[in-house]
């Protein structure tokens, strides 16, 4: 169907599993419609959650170790990984 999703579409776009994509709905986080059993969600609705980083989060999106350090959760050395801690 144009303007929708399948399952597997919103798991590469969300950077997360199927089965997250299908815990999501299950907890009410993530909409969806259903049509012949398959769960279909819309695209304008996956883009926008896509580019909330707040709702990434809570989804648990796992991230690079790059993306850790330009976020400032963790500090990069030579040979040591060091979580960032708040004072």
């Amino acid at each position: 169907m144009e303007g929708y999703l399948d399952c597997r579409e919103v798991a590469l776009v969300l950077h997360i599993s199927k089965t997250a994509v299908t815990r999501l709905v299950h907890r009410g986080t993530l909409p969806c419609v259903w049509s012949a059993g398959r769960m279909l969600f819309r695209k304008d609705v996956v883009k926008r959650l896509a580019g909330d980083s707040d709702y990434l989060k809570r989804t648990r999106r796992i991230r690079t170790l790059a993306e850790l350090e330009s976020e400032g959760q963790i500090i990069l050395g030579s040979d040591v990984i060091s979580q960032k801690v708040n004072p």
